[in-house]
């Protein structure tokens, strides 16, 4: 993929995102403990209470007398069918009493969230074919290995053919009899190791000495170069 194509689909996404925060409807209320409204309704600071039903909740938007002109909006939320918040209980302390329509999913936010999901799996689309050369299987190709593979009747080597090395030869003696004989070592509950490290400078052998190892076990030797191990996992 350009580094075009990724600066116009992020740039997109975070239009989008800026799009819905600053569209989406703010409340400049405070927020207040339903403890506090119940406190502030029975002194009767309560002006004004707009309620607005949220399932099985309900959103009070509550003009407060603190002293300030015009009062204090205030935001509080309880139970739909809470007492507290009948018209009769607030009518009775006074409180002017409005409904607002019960909130649903705007077209706005709806869009939005629609528009941002396609970005992300269009830009995810872009990046599978981009690693698969512009084919449609680009996403089944992903983590799989590029290793050739020698069967074993193709090798030819064994431990002979490798000068020197009689320590690493010997440690590997095992290794080569738990590929020949699994049966003997499942039945003792012994497991084969996740891999042997061979360490030393290039052209010590190490590449040979695995041939070797799969040549006198008879079984099939992968050969991977390092990148292509690595770009396996990370791409």
């Amino acid at each position: 993929m350009k580094r075009g194509a990724w600066g116009w689909g992020l740039a997109a996404v975070v239009a989008v995102l800026l799009l819905v925060v600053t569209l989406s409807p703010r409340s400049r209320a405070d927020e207040l403990s339903l403890t506090d409204f119940t406190a502030a309704l029975r002194a009767g600071q309560v002006q004004s209470a707009q309620i607005q039903y949220q399932g099985n909740t309900a959103l009070l938007t509550v003009l407060l007398e603190d002293g300030r002109p015009g009062g204090t909006p205030y935001r509080t939320r309880t139970l739909a069918n809470d007492p507290a918040i009948t018209l009769s209980r607030l009518q009775q302390a006074g409180v002017e009493v409005t409904y607002a329509p019960t909130s649903r999913l705007s077209l706005l936010a709806l869009f939005s969230g629609l528009l941002t999901g396609l970005l992300i799996v269009g830009l995810l689309l872009l990046l599978f074919r981009n690693r698969g050369g512009g084919g449609g299987d680009a996403a089944g190709q992903f983590g799989k290995s590029k290793a050739a593979v020698v069967s074993e009747g193709q090798i030819k080597l064994t431990f002979q053919d490798v000068a020197g090395c009689d320590e690493a030869k010997a440690d590997l003696q095992e290794v080569v009899d738990f590929l020949r004989h699994p049966e003997r070592y499942h039945l003792l509950g012994a497991r084969i190791p996740h891999g042997v490290l061979l360490v030393g400078p290039p052209g010590s052998g190490k590449t040979l000495l695995a041939k070797a190892v799969a040549g006198e076990a008879k079984v099939p030797y992968f050969s991977i170069s390092g990148s292509d191990f690595v770009e396996m996992f990370v791409g």
